[in-house]
């Protein structure tokens, strides 16, 4: 009693008899001295709670149960979801059981990572995201020329007109996941639903062969991609969109080999053109539209309707592609 300065005692009892009932320390004790301390002088207590941890999914990626949340800086955080309850076990099975807090980062949005759903099937990690936009797009196999090669021989340039659309041009845009073997799924049509047109390039796409899967940090991953299919009516034609040229370099288009079989016209909306007796020399600006007419020798009869669009040159192109009007002309053709 004498430790405790008496301007801090509230005040004093004196406990014994059935008073002391419950008291662990009275235990063979007759009476006990209660003393009560001003509610200033009381010593903070802190109690603290061990909770179940929820389950921490950051980007798409599922983290472990010593996933610390303070190695992220809260600057880097674009948005965070909550998820509990049946939702969370509906999404991530078991390990959901105890709510869900998905996290993404603004890092996270540059890269555009989209989750899938069938997380808790999936052992290998990276079979839980779809990149969006990845360092190295997906692509056909072989490139634009074998593309090219493959529209000349699956496509079939008549659907508009089946359709019934009138002169103009149509862009058909084909969205798809490409996995990181190569195969693809979950192929639709993001234009012109649910038009025989749409539906042919969606079959188109999903008749090709495997395609290359994008590159993420120097390896294969799974990604979504979209691949325009341009159809353009012109008099009762129908022309498909042949290929790209691109912006801020010099293309060259070399002329048929041919020459006593075809003549070449050609075209362009904001760009240049200079001709020699081989080739064409081509400037096109991001809005251009390079179009090239294929006739039959000495005659208006148009065999050919090819266009180019404008686009940039892909980073990882290292030389400057060559377009070879001889890749778009049939083999055999009626003259």
């Amino acid at each position: 009693m004498n430790a405790i300065p008496s301007n801090k005692i509230s005040n004093v009892t004196i406990l014994k008899g059935d008073k002391l009932d419950g008291i662990i320390e009275a235990k063979g004790k007759t009476a006990m001295i209660n003393v009560s301390l001003k509610a200033d002088d009381l010593p903070e207590v802190i109690v603290i709670s061990k909770l179940p941890s929820p389950l921490y999914v950051v980007d798409g990626v599922i983290k472990e149960n010593s996933f610390d949340l303070n190695t992220i800086n809260p600057n880097d955080i674009e948005n965070i979801n909550v998820i509990k309850d049946k939702a969370a076990l509906e999404k991530y099975g078991e390990k959901g059981k105890n709510g869900v807090i998905e996290i993404n980062t603004k890092n996270h949005l540059l890269t555009g990572v989209e989750k899938n759903n069938d997380i808790e099937k999936n052992t290998d990690k990276d079979a839980a995201i779809i990149f969006t936009k990845a360092e190295i797009a997906p692509s056909f196999a072989g490139g634009d020329d074998e593309w090219r090669k493959y529209l000349k021989k699956n496509l079939n340039p008549d659907i508009p007109g089946n359709d019934g659309w009138k002169a103009g041009t149509y862009t058909i845009i084909i969205r798809f996941v490409v996995h990181k073997d190569g195969t693809l799924s979950d192929v639709t049509a993001t234009s012109y639903q649910n038009s025989k047109t749409a539906q042919h390039c969606i079959d188109l796409i999903k008749q090709s062969p495997n395609w290359k899967p994008a590159i993420q940090n120097g390896r294969s991953v799974n990604a979504y991609n979209k691949q325009p299919i341009t159809f353009v009516v012109q008099d009762n034609k129908v022309v498909t969109e042949s290929g790209d040229i691109y912006i801020g370099i010099i293309n060259k288009v070399m002329l048929p080999t041919q020459k006593d079989t075809y003549d070449v016209r050609a075209d362009i909306s904001n760009g240049t053109i200079n001709s020699t007796s081989n080739y064409y020399s081509v400037n096109v600006s991001p809005i251009g539209l390079l179009r090239i007419t294929v006739l039959k020798k000495g005659t208006n009869q148009i065999l050919y309707n090819l266009n180019f669009k404008a686009t940039r040159l892909p980073d990882y192109t290292k030389e400057v592609p060559v377009i070879k009007l001889d890749d778009y002309l049939k083999q055999e053709i009626s003259l």
